[in-house]
């Protein structure tokens, strides 16, 4: 059964990491690349503890907008004031990636992941049968 469980999670994982990290390429290949600036951080509460992300306040066109990425990090790796390149699509600023600091690697680390459950899978697998 730990099996199974290790294979979904580590196959979605993969696959979790690999759309993330195709979406970072497609933005830094076209994307518009700007300086934000970290104008506060939100927290959010689990059975888990706590976790941080992020608001981050950037130029798009003559108007600034403010956006929350996706991910939540335990500790959070920013500060209000904080300055982070930003690198939105063009045509959509909810489309945006953070290039700086560990955004640039959270794909790799949740694909790394992913693997790693797969291969523990595969030898608790091999040992069974």
């Amino acid at each position: 059964m730990t099996e199974i469980v290790l294979l979904i999670a580590g196959a979605f994982l993969v696959v979790f990491g690999f759309v993330r990290r195709n979406k970072r390429i497609k933005l830094l290949q076209n994307g518009v690349t700007t300086q934000g600036v970290v104008v506060s951080i939100e927290s959010s509460q689990s059975d888990d503890g706590t976790t941080y992300r992020p608001v981050i306040k950037f130029p798009v066109g003559d108007e600034f907008v403010t956006k929350t990425p996706g991910f939540y990090t335990n500790p959070c790796p920013y500060k209000e004031g904080d300055k982070v390149k930003v690198i939105y699509d063009r045509n959509d600023a909810d489309s945006f990636t953070l290039n700086d600091g560990p955004a640039i690697f959270i794909e790799i680390v949740i694909f790394g992941l992913g693997v790693v459950f797969l291969i523990i899978a595969a030898i608790i697998l091999m040992v069974h049968h």
